[in-house]
């Protein structure tokens, strides 16, 4: 028997769980079933990042929602950074009621930048499958038309404002709601705005089951 709501959560380039476990007692308490995999090669070690390719970091993510198909006769995706892109593809392919990108980038500049500027580096094949990625979902983003909550960090040096901006020009969806925050990190739900980010996701999954949409 199916429940009535499922949750995909799918979490960045070279992160994990920790970007977006605070969603999932949430949403849980609020009878969603909630999926979180981790994407092929994401285990902390930059190594088995490079080894694998963006089709993979895909077919991960898609492999927890067909079992949330099974399910759940709702689903929504929640993508963290290039989670947001996975969930933009996977939302061209399959019923999902709606979509929420967090810090989502659609310029790979911004990334690489950030990642020079940083700690570390990502591996070359790591940036060569970011961009492929990213060539292949923003020809699908005028494709999106179920609503989709835009939610981006103002400090984020990675995906920066220009492209919740492209996001929001491109996306063609009647419910688009931009939401943007201050001192916080790439990994908004992980810093010290993850409550409030996580209230208004709720809310706005709320406030889409109250119009029916």
């Amino acid at each position: 028997m199916q429940s009535t709501y499922g949750c995909l959560l799918i979490h960045g380039l070279g992160g994990g769980l920790h970007e977006v476990e605070l969603l999932i007692k949430p949403l849980e308490e609020k009878g969603f079933v909630v999926a979180s995999p981790k994407l092929k090669g994401h285990t902390g070690n930059w190594k088995d990042l490079k080894d694998t390719d963006y089709k993979q970091w895909i077919f991960s993510a898609e492999t927890a929602l067909l079992k949330l198909v099974q399910q759940c006769s709702k689903i929504y995706i929640v993508g963290q950074g290039i989670g947001g892109l996975i969930a933009i593809e996977l939302a061209t392919r399959y019923n999902i009621a709606a979509l929420v990108c967090i810090n989502t980038p659609a310029y790979s500049r911004y990334i690489i930048g950030a990642s020079l500027s940083g700690n570390g580096k990502l591996p070359w094949n790591t940036v060569k499958n970011l961009r492929a990625l990213l060539a292949k979902t923003k020809p699908l983003m005028p494709r999106i038309k179920i609503p989709v909550k835009i939610a981006q960090s103002e400090d984020d040096n990675s995906s920066r404002k220009q492209s919740a901006q492209y996001l929001m020009k491109h996306i063609p969806a009647l419910v688009k709601q931009p939401s943007y925050y201050a001192h916080a990190d790439h990994a908004i739900l992980a810093s010290n705005k993850g409550k409030e980010l996580a209230t208004d996701i709720i809310s706005f999954f709320e406030m889409l089951e109250r119009v029916k949409m």
